[in-house]
Protein backbone atom coordinates (compact mmCIF):
# COMPACT_ATOMS: atom_id res chain seq x y z
CA UNK A 1 0.00 0.00 0.00
CA UNK A 2 1.47 3.34 -0.95
CA UNK A 3 1.42 6.24 1.44
CA UNK A 4 -0.43 9.22 0.04
CA UNK A 5 1.51 12.37 0.85
CA UNK A 6 2.00 15.71 -0.81
CA UNK A 7 5.55 16.44 -1.79
CA UNK A 8 7.41 19.28 -0.14
CA UNK A 9 5.54 21.85 1.88
CA UNK A 10 1.82 21.92 2.41
CA UNK A 11 1.70 25.47 1.12
CA UNK A 12 3.61 26.85 -1.83
CA UNK A 13 3.94 30.57 -2.54
CA UNK A 14 5.26 32.31 -5.63
CA UNK A 15 8.57 34.13 -5.29
CA UNK A 16 6.79 37.51 -5.18
CA UNK A 17 4.47 36.25 -2.40
CA UNK A 18 1.27 37.10 -4.26
CA UNK A 19 -0.09 33.62 -5.06
CA UNK A 20 -0.32 30.73 -2.59
CA UNK A 21 -1.30 27.13 -3.29
CA UNK A 22 -2.62 25.42 -0.14
CA UNK A 23 -3.64 21.92 0.75
CA UNK A 24 -6.64 22.69 2.95
CA UNK A 25 -7.52 19.07 3.70
CA UNK A 26 -4.71 16.49 3.49
CA UNK A 27 -5.22 13.10 1.82
CA UNK A 28 -5.43 10.02 4.02
CA UNK A 29 -2.10 8.47 4.97
CA UNK A 30 -2.93 5.03 3.54
CA UNK A 31 -5.19 4.24 0.58
CA UNK A 32 -5.39 0.72 -0.81
CA UNK A 33 -4.64 0.83 -4.50
CA UNK A 34 -6.63 -1.44 -6.79
CA UNK A 35 -5.61 -3.60 -9.72
CA UNK A 36 -7.23 -2.97 -13.11
CA UNK A 37 -9.28 -6.20 -12.73
CA UNK A 38 -10.73 -5.23 -9.34
CA UNK A 39 -13.74 -3.06 -8.76
CA UNK A 40 -13.25 0.55 -7.72
CA UNK A 41 -11.93 1.25 -4.23
CA UNK A 42 -13.36 4.73 -4.48
CA UNK A 43 -11.68 8.09 -4.34
CA UNK A 44 -8.90 8.93 -1.91
CA UNK A 45 -10.45 10.33 1.30
CA UNK A 46 -9.15 13.09 3.55
CA UNK A 47 -7.40 12.32 6.83
CA UNK A 48 -10.65 12.57 8.79
CA UNK A 49 -12.19 9.97 6.47
CA UNK A 50 -15.35 12.05 6.08
CA UNK A 51 -14.49 14.04 2.95
CA UNK A 52 -11.88 14.38 0.25
CA UNK A 53 -8.58 16.25 -0.07
CA UNK A 54 -9.20 19.93 -0.76
CA UNK A 55 -6.94 22.46 -2.50
CA UNK A 56 -7.07 26.26 -2.64
CA UNK A 57 -5.36 28.97 -4.67
CA UNK A 58 -5.13 32.34 -2.92
CA UNK A 59 -4.26 35.57 -4.68
CA UNK A 60 -5.25 34.28 -8.11
CA UNK A 61 -8.76 34.30 -9.57
CA UNK A 62 -8.77 33.04 -13.15
CA UNK A 63 -9.69 29.67 -14.66
CA UNK A 64 -6.80 27.32 -13.91
CA UNK A 65 -6.02 23.61 -14.23
CA UNK A 66 -4.14 21.44 -11.77
CA UNK A 67 -2.51 18.13 -12.66
CA UNK A 68 -2.38 15.29 -10.15
CA UNK A 69 -0.19 12.20 -10.40
CA UNK A 70 1.12 9.55 -8.02
CA UNK A 71 4.74 10.17 -7.15
CA UNK A 72 7.37 8.72 -4.88
CA UNK A 73 8.19 10.37 -1.59
CA UNK A 74 11.90 9.63 -1.51
CA UNK A 75 14.51 11.92 -3.03
CA UNK A 76 13.72 13.76 -6.24
CA UNK A 77 10.00 14.06 -7.02
CA UNK A 78 9.15 11.72 -9.87
CA UNK A 79 6.25 9.48 -10.94
CA UNK A 80 5.89 6.24 -8.97
CA UNK A 81 7.01 3.08 -10.79
CA UNK A 82 4.16 0.79 -9.67
CA UNK A 83 1.17 3.06 -9.03
CA UNK A 84 -0.81 5.37 -11.33
CA UNK A 85 -3.56 7.85 -10.63
CA UNK A 86 -7.00 6.88 -11.95
CA UNK A 87 -10.24 8.73 -12.39
CA UNK A 88 -13.06 7.77 -10.03
CA UNK A 89 -16.54 8.86 -11.03
CA UNK A 90 -19.57 9.27 -8.86
CA UNK A 91 -22.90 11.06 -8.96
CA UNK A 92 -21.54 14.33 -7.63
CA UNK A 93 -17.82 14.05 -8.46
CA UNK A 94 -15.98 17.04 -9.87
CA UNK A 95 -15.48 16.70 -13.61
CA UNK A 96 -11.91 15.82 -14.52
CA UNK A 97 -9.87 14.63 -17.47
CA UNK A 98 -7.49 11.68 -17.48
CA UNK A 99 -4.40 12.19 -19.65
CA UNK A 100 -1.05 10.51 -20.17
CA UNK A 101 2.09 12.68 -20.09
CA UNK A 102 5.43 10.98 -20.85
CA UNK A 103 3.99 7.59 -19.85
CA UNK A 104 2.48 8.86 -16.58
CA UNK A 105 -1.27 9.01 -15.99
CA UNK A 106 -2.39 12.47 -14.88
CA UNK A 107 -5.78 13.67 -13.60
CA UNK A 108 -6.54 17.24 -14.61
CA UNK A 109 -8.97 19.28 -12.49
CA UNK A 110 -10.18 22.78 -13.33
CA UNK A 111 -10.39 25.64 -10.85
CA UNK A 112 -13.26 27.91 -11.84
CA UNK A 113 -13.46 31.20 -9.94
CA UNK A 114 -16.78 31.57 -8.18
CA UNK A 115 -17.07 34.76 -6.15
CA UNK A 116 -13.31 34.79 -5.64
CA UNK A 117 -13.23 31.27 -4.14
CA UNK A 118 -10.52 29.19 -5.81
CA UNK A 119 -11.12 25.99 -3.81
CA UNK A 120 -11.49 22.54 -5.35
CA UNK A 121 -12.36 19.17 -3.80
CA UNK A 122 -10.37 16.24 -5.21
CA UNK A 123 -13.20 13.69 -5.11
CA UNK A 124 -12.39 12.00 -8.42
CA UNK A 125 -8.86 10.71 -7.71
CA UNK A 126 -8.02 7.06 -7.04
CA UNK A 127 -4.91 4.87 -7.21
CA UNK A 128 -4.34 1.99 -9.64
CA UNK A 129 -1.60 -0.60 -9.07
CA UNK A 130 0.31 -1.66 -12.18
CA UNK A 131 1.05 -5.33 -12.84
CA UNK A 132 4.49 -6.17 -14.18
Amino acid sequence: MPGVRPCGLWNATTSDGQITFKIVSQPEIQHRARYQTEGSRGAIKDRAGTGFPTLRLEGYCRPTKIQIFIGNDLGKVMPHMFYQVCRVTGKNSNPCAENKLDGTDVIELSFEPQLGNMTIVCDCVGILKERF
